[in-house]
């Protein structure tokens, strides 16, 4: 975390959530291949007047732009692979706390889920795929990350305020 956003955490008692399209995963958000056929599937006997893919992706892109994500490392040691990938340079600063912390730092707590994220592969895993679980999901190239994360959803098409995240207020 840069200074700028702990002044804001500490001073501002705000945090910030980021969109996902902010982070480096191509595959942030999505399902896996087999999930992805299965979904298909369902939604082939459900109606088959509409494409599948179109209302996969409209889905999709409506949920996507409602979510909002805080990451947080979960080891107890520091990692050089977060500091050289997150830390930002030499004005970066590392905060230690707990999930359970975290959660009561919250000024709206049922607003806020605190999940671990789950690891495993990605494209062919045969995850129980839902739109929102897929923001707690990543793939197995990103689990040195060993990643908490703080996800509110803030409403389908809920782009009208920054569409790249939003504050929360929290008690530091």
């Amino acid at each position: 975390m840069d200074i700028r956003k702990l002044k804001s955490v500490i001073i501002g008692e705000k945090l910030y959530l980021c969109h996902p399209d902010q982070f480096d995963d191509p595959f942030e958000g999505s399902l896996s291949k087999r999930n992805h056929m299965r979904v298909r599937e369902e939604a082939w006997q459900a109606d088959d007047t509409v494409p599948y893919e179109a209302r996969d992706q409209k889905r999709r892109l409506q949920y996507r732009g409602g979510m909002r994500i805080s990451c947080w490392h979960r080891n107890d040691a520091e990692s050089l692979a977060m500091w050289s990938h997150y830390g930002g340079g030499s004005n970066s600063i590392a905060i230690r706390t707990t999930a359970g912390d975290l959660r009561q730092s919250l000024e709206e707590p049922s607003a806020v889920d605190i999940v671990h994220v789950e690891y495993g592969d990605i494209v062919e895993g045969d995850q129980n795929d839902s739109v929102y679980a897929a923001y707690w999901r990543k793939d197995d190239s990103f689990a040195f990350e060993d990643e908490v994360r703080a996800i509110t959803f803030r409403g389908l098409g809920a782009d009208t305020d920054d569409p790249k995240g939003c504050l929360i207020t929290v008690d530091p």
